[in-house]
Formats: structure tokens, sequence, C-alpha cells
């Protein structure tokens, strides 16, 4: 079967038509794109049936138990929105059931520890803890799911919620959480993980993944509580983080009354010198609008994974064509390294670059091996290329970063254009 490049990764994978079984009929199921019933409309397309609006909140908890000296307890818990009760009723309109995923997804692999969860604002919508079979060296999955989302209804704020270990010194001195919605075709009729999802490795068309809708670069504090309000329209998140406690205050003691005052002492030189309180304060207010950083744009770019930001930059120029100088565009920009394996079509996508656009790199990471020849066997083409070397580069569109796969970049896997490490 030929490989277009740009399409197929370290392990070839089919894409295997999906057969509904109805009675003794049996109905080939296209894309469900157009997996729609006889009476829709056509609006049912996954990519138009995500939730509308939501919250994610990270709070901290206390240090975690002596067998864990490295790790802090928090509660990670949030809320789920859609406005519109037709997009809900998309979710069995079709010929294959879809089910959502709130897909969130943890910036280091860790070891996921999960307790006391929270999902009964959900009903008997079948809500589930997503497996971590799709963690990687570059995350560790977090996600949610919803086996039928066609039993909530529209404009109600769903709220779930668990508790969870991470790091207390995570690289970068934040938590990088990132989250988007995902719609995923269902292979039974059980509301577990193992039931949904299944054929999106074989056949890419089976589900819809979004931009995110918290990105790598928002973080949330070690302690404390961090919210984030996001939409699914494209705006940037809005902070909702509760104000911080105040810091306990001594309790003020009352002024003495001028009969029983003691006499002020005169001033001892050899000491050193108390400002008088009582002059006013002639120094000019900071000025709000200056203060603080600047918040950055929203970005499916994960964060850089060390403190240290590299002492060294690099351009190069993409090199997207296969062996025999076709399928030049559309380079992708990952959000994260992909690992062995991965698909091209569900891998999420920072954005797309043409052939020869510059780009500006700061470091270099491995994953999963990309190959610039279009068939898997026989005739490779002149200069076939592979490498597991991934550079990440800043994106010509919002200045945010993403990773972009050495084979279609400057070939350099050994040198790594003089870059260290992510």
């Amino acid at each position: 079967m030929g490989q277009p490049v740009k399409r197929f990764m370290s392990s070839a994978l089919g894409a295997a038509g999906v057969l509904a079984v109805v009675g003794v009929a049996v109905v080939s199921a296209s894309s469900p794109w157009d997996q729609v019933s006889e009476a829709s409309d056509g609006r049912c397309q996954m990519a138009n049936v995500m939730p509308s609006h939501g919250t994610l909140q990270l709070e901290y908890l206390k240090p975690s138990s002596a067998q864990d000296p490295d790790r802090n307890d928090y509660r990670l818990s949030g809320t789920v929105s859609w406005n519109d009760q037709s997009d809900l009723d998309c979710y069995d309109d079709g010929l294959v059931d879809w089910a959502y995923e709130h897909s969130l997804e943890y910036g280091e692999p860790v070891k996921r520890v999960v307790w006391d969860r929270d999902f009964s604002a959900f009903g008997d919508a079948q809500p589930y803890l997503d497996t971590t079979v799709d963690s990687n060296p570059a995350h560790t999955e977090l996600t949610i799911g919803i086996a039928k989302p066609e039993r909530l209804v529209a404009g109600r704020d769903y709220s779930f919620g668990y508790d969870l270990m991470l790091p207390n010194h995570p690289e970068g001195g934040k938590h990088w959480i990132a989250l988007w919605g995902q719609v995923v075709e269902k292979q039974c009729s059980s509301g577990k993980p193992w039931c949904s999802g299944l054929n999106s490795k074989t056949d890419p068309s089976s589900n819809y993944s979004s931009h995110a809708w918290v990105g790598w670069t928002r973080g949330f504090a070690v302690s404390g509580t961090t919210c984030w309000k996001w939409s699914s329209d494209g705006s940037a998140p809005v902070d909702c983080s509760p104000a911080p406690k105040p810091e306990p205050s001594q309790t003020p003691v009352a002024p003495a009354s001028p009969a029983t005052a003691p006499t002020e002492p005169a001033p001892d030189e050899s000491s050193p010198s108390v400002p008088d309180s009582s002059t006013p304060n002639t120094e000019p207010p900071a000025d709000p609008t200056t203060a603080g950083p600047t918040p950055t744009p929203e970005s499916d770019a994960p964060p850089p994974p060390a403190t240290v930001a590299p002492t060294t930059t690099a351009q190069g120029k993409v090199n997207g064509c296969d062996t025999y100088g076709g399928n030049c565009n559309d380079n992708p920009l990952y959000v994260n390294v992909p690992p062995d394996g991965y698909n091209w079509k569900t891998e999420p996508k920072l954005t797309t670059v043409p052939d020869g656009t510059v780009l500006t790199a700061r470091c270099y990471a491995t994953g999963g091996t990309t190959y610039n020849w279009a068939h898997s066997g026989g005739d490779l083409g002149p200069d076939p290329y592979d490498s597991d070397v991934y550079f990440s580069v800043q994106s010509p569109v919002d200045g945010s970063w993403g990773f972009i796969p050495d084979t279609y970049y400057v070939r350099d896997k050994i040198g790594h254009l003089g870059l260290q490490p992510c």
C-alpha cells in the first residue's frame, strides 16, 4: 500500500473502514463527518458538537506522604457546558454513536495516581476516567470522557473533579496542563474507556480534536489555586483564580493615653535611623498598566521543558518535499513531540507551514521516526531520509513554539543545528 509522505510514520497504520452490522444487513460506514441520520440536515459533524465553555482549576491540598517526598496532593476540577441541545443530540443521531473526551494532558511523564473522583454531576451520561495508553515521554494523560453526552442538558454547567499527586518541584516552576476537546466513535454500548475511540489510530477519520482551549503556556501554580475559564470560540482563556487568602495580621495595640504615655527617649545616634512614618510619601504611585508580566497569546505549543532557556538559537529552512519532489507543503508543527508509531492525522498540531519557510529553533528532542519517502517498500526514491529528531521552533503565525520533524526541516539528526536538548 502506498505511503504518502507526511501521512505515515514509524509503523504504518492501516485505515480500515468501519462496518456496522444491523440484523443481517451490513452497512458500510464512511467517514464520521458524513455519519448523520437520514433526518439530519447535515449539521451533525464532529467539529460542530464541541462544548461551548467551561473552567479548569488546580488546587494545592498538602504535601504527599513520606513515601512520596517529591510529590504534593492536588485537586483537579472544572466545569463543562454546551449551549445548544441539538449539538448534544448529534452524539447518537448517526450510524455510529459518538463519545466526548475532555482531553487533559500534564506536560511531564509522571506516574498517575488518582483518587476521590466526583463525576456525579453527569448523572447517567456515563462519565469515565480515560486510560493512560496515550501517555508518552512528553506528557501524561489525565483525560475524562462522557460515553453518552446526548443525555446531558444544554445550558447547565457540569462539574467534575479528582485528587492526584503531582511533582512539588515541576520543571519551569509551574504545572503545565493543556486542555482540548475530542469527539470519538464508540465501539460498544458500555460507558467504559475501552469502548470509545478504539479505532482512532487505525482510522483517523473516526475522531476530531479541537485546538487547545487552555494551552501549555498558561500554567498552574505549585501552591494555592489556579483557575482558567475557557471558551471553544477561539478566544484566549481568562484567569478565574480566587483571590489569595490574606496573611494573618497581628492584633493592633491600643495607643497609650496621653496621661500615661511614656516619655519618648532621645534618639540614639549609634542606632540605624528609621524613617518617620508621619512624613508624607511623595513618591508617585506605580502605574498599574505596566505592573506584572504581559499576558501571552493562547497557544497549543508545550512550555519549555527546562527552567533555563537555551543559550543559542538557530535558523533553518523547511524542507518538506518527499524523495520525488512532491507533497512539499502543509508541514506540521506539533503540540508535543510525537511518540513512536504516531498518527499524523490525529497528533495535535499547532499549525502547518509551507516548504521554504525559515523558522527559528531553540532546542531539539527525540520521538517517533518520520520518513520522507512515499512508499512502504521497493523504490524509496532518490535520497531517502528518516529521523526521530524534532526541533522546537517558533510559529510564524503567532510566535508560539511547536515541534517540527527534522525530516521536514533541516535534516540534521547528528549535529542538531548546534542546539542543546530541550
